[in-house]
């Protein structure tokens, strides 16, 4: 038995090796306590499940908001990181209850990955979120025309694109419409110092915080 983040009990069940979920879920507390996300998007080599569903040619999705999924499905069609989506539901996080915990770490055989993406879900609450299940896609991926290597990085092109396209740095969120990021950068940086964190910066950004 261990006790989660939020305070919530979990038993670990027959595998100890289904870890992973565990830190992603205290991590996902941890953000929602201390930063108040409008949003909050993971990635992780999670399961072998998702190469047995997927193969490695797409990222599995599991999403609770239907304008972010689509929003990275777009993104990933435009950077060549395809995403494919993956249902989450109240049956799913049924296999997951447990009779001596509020949550167990694993649901049986069938369903892995998508019992996986429930135990993260469980600590989100309501916020809009997305998994990305990215274990075939990114470890012993195929050889393409931008990955020669046996860890491909996927994933990276596609947040940077989806950013691009969708959140927090981007020209709208900024009193002058006409500033690029690089700008806003260097701005931060003569204003807040060379050792400015990601938080400050994001705040910055959308004019929370000018020192």
């Amino acid at each position: 038995m261990l006790r989660s983040l939020v305070g919530s009990e979990m038993c670990i069940r027959d595998s100890t090796d289904a870890e992973g979920r565990l830190v992603l879920a205290d991590i996902a507390t941890y953000a929602i306590q201390n930063y108040k996300p409008s949003a909050i998007i993971d990635l992780a080599t999670l399961t072998g499940a998702i190469l047995v569903a997927l193969g490695q040619e797409m990222a599995g999705l599991f999403c609770n908001n239907d304008e972010l999924a689509d929003n990275l499905i777009n993104s990933g069609k435009k950077t060549g990181e395809l995403l494919w989506r993956m249902p989450i539901d109240e049956k799913y996080m049924k296999m997951i209850n447990s009779k001596v915990a509020d949550i167990k770490n694993i649901g049986g055989r069938y369903a892995g990955a998508i019992t996986a993406a429930e135990f993260i879900h469980y600590f989100v609450e309501d916020i809009p979120w997305a998994h990305l299940d990215i274990a075939g896609a990114a470890i012993t991926s195929p050889k393409s025309d931008v990955n020669d290597s046996w860890a491909s990085g996927y994933g990276v092109r596609l947040l940077n694109k989806f950013i691009e396209d969708n959140c927090l740095v981007h020209q709208s969120f900024v009193k002058n419409p006409d500033m690029t990021i690089s700008q806003l950068v260097q701005e931060a940086v003569a204003k807040l110092g060379e050792n400015i964190t990601i938080n400050r910066f994001v705040r910055f950004a959308l004019g929370e915080q000018s020192n």
